[in-house]
């Protein structure tokens, strides 16, 4: 198999942490420090990086040294240019700054729409929907895999198994038990942070030969109204880059609507390819 992106393979199976060296190292940090994230309002477990919600009342010296040892941070959903200059000024000129749009929604609004999707969407005979909040190792190299194939960084296994936050992944199978669309969904923010009640969704992802059918909306309808009943969510937020044009049409389809002041940031320093 050929990966745009490498995580090690045993057979079938993937290793629990995947990536390159340094998104391997990273994970694994981030495993090794959750204990200290739940106790931290200002942060969040990114999975695959550092989530920064409120560098201001963190320290900006403190957030320096943690975006220096891991030489990538996510700033999550913060004003665009007044984050980037202040890192630009902090951290140097040698660190890129790739931002995506985010895009919010109410639970009222956003379930009415997405419920209203999947009633009117007629999946092919003998495909189905699953969404699940404890998904097996295959289920997890399923979707690691399909996140590869379309460009999306995966996250490690043990992540998607909710083992330090709840998560929900929704996959779609085709008649032949191929995985064909997935999406997931986390509840990573501390309740008594800034974004506190809010759910994390994204990785929406659909296999090339099945891409044009409508399967990336329905998962992520399917996602956030299943994700909604098991976590009880208040908010949710998802984001894209600028220029991709098809997902931001299926997140505003789904009932979430573009900030037009708070963007998100990542900080790198290599050329290591992250997903906020």
């Amino acid at each position: 198999m050929m990966y745009g992106l490498r995580g090690e393979i045993r057979g079938n199976k993937m290793a629990e942490y995947i990536g390159t060296n340094l998104q391997v190292s990273i994970q694994k940090r981030m495993r090794e420090r959750h204990v200290w994230i739940e106790d931290t309002p200002e942060i969040a477990n990114g999975g695959r990086t550092l989530n920064f919600l409120d560098p201001d009342k963190m320290g900006w010296n403190r957030v320096g040294d943690l975006t220096q040892e891991d030489g990538v941070a996510v700033f999550m959903a913060l004003p665009l240019e007044e984050t980037r200059a202040n890192l630009q000024e902090r951290l140097g000129a040698n660190w890129r700054t790739p931002h995506w749009d985010v895009f919010f929604g109410n639970a009222e609004s956003v379930l009415e729409t997405c419920n209203s999707i999947i009633s009117s969407f007629v999946l092919p005979v003998g495909w189905r929907i699953d969404s699940l909040d404890t998904p097996t190792e295959r289920q997890i190299d399923d979707i690691q895999n399909l996140n590869i194939a379309v460009g999306i960084a995966p996250y490690p296994a043990y992540y998607c198994r909710g083992d330090v936050i709840p998560c929900v992944s929704t996959c779609i199978w085709d008649d032949k038990c191929r995985l064909v669309a997935t999406a997931m969904a986390n509840f990573r923010y501390h309740p008594n942070s800034r974004l506190k009640g809010h759910l994390y969704a994204g990785s929406v992802s659909v296999l090339p030969d099945c891409q044009g059918m409508g399967l990336g909306k329905m998962a992520n309808a399917a996602l956030l109204v299943d994700s909604h009943r098991i976590m009880g969510w208040t908010t949710v937020l998802e984001q894209v880059k600028p220029d991709n044009v098809p997902s931001r049409r299926m997140i505003e389809a789904c009932g979430l609507t573009k900030s037009q002041e708070l963007a998100t940031i990542l900080v790198i320093n290599s050329d290591d390819q992250f997903s906020a």
